[in-house]
């Protein structure tokens, strides 16, 4: 069976938009798989875990607040005001925080009463030189809160 050179033409121009619309479909899990991204889309935050002491410095490591930063998430917590957490830097120079576990004591405001010092080894894992993150009142919710830090790379 011979084909015009016009039904060639419409299915290899089916099979081209086709392919573009499934490539399309298919780009986040190759991303995902391969850390890839196109241009103008930033690659997606580096997560670290990290175990932070909840409390104000001003009051004794006591209220709601971060106390200490130590690398690495732990299994079993030592320190009742300990939790597990993740920590990520985005693209403007804040650090989100998502606590993985219940906090001894909660409110809508996270209190930093003096600026915190990145670990050298945070801060590399991060993706950066050093880092600090600086004191504040920062909104608090769903476990969730962003962090003004000064990153350098």
């Amino acid at each position: 069976m011979k084909m015009s050179k016009r039904i060639i033409k419409a299915a290899i121009t089916l099979f081209v938009m086709s392919a573009t619309l499934f490539s399309g479909k298919l780009w986040p899990s190759v991303q995902g798989a391969t850390g890839a991204s196109p241009k103008g889309i930033a690659a997606a935050a580096i997560r670290i875990s990290i175990t932070i002491t909840i409390g104000r410095a001003s009051k004794g490591c006591r209220g709601f607040g971060i106390c200490k930063i130590s690398i690495g998430a732990s299994k079993a917590i030592a320190n009742e005001r300990s939790v597990n957490a993740e920590l990520s830097a985005a693209a403007d120079g804040k650090l989100q925080l998502t606590l993985l576990d219940k906090a001894p004591e909660e409110g809508r405001t996270l209190f930093i009463d003096q600026d915190i010092p990145l670990s050298p080894e945070v801060a590399r894992k991060l993706g950066f030189k050093n880092g600090t993150i600086r004191r504040g009142e920062y909104a608090f919710s769903g476990n969730k809160s962003l962090l003004d830090a000064r990153l350098t790379k």
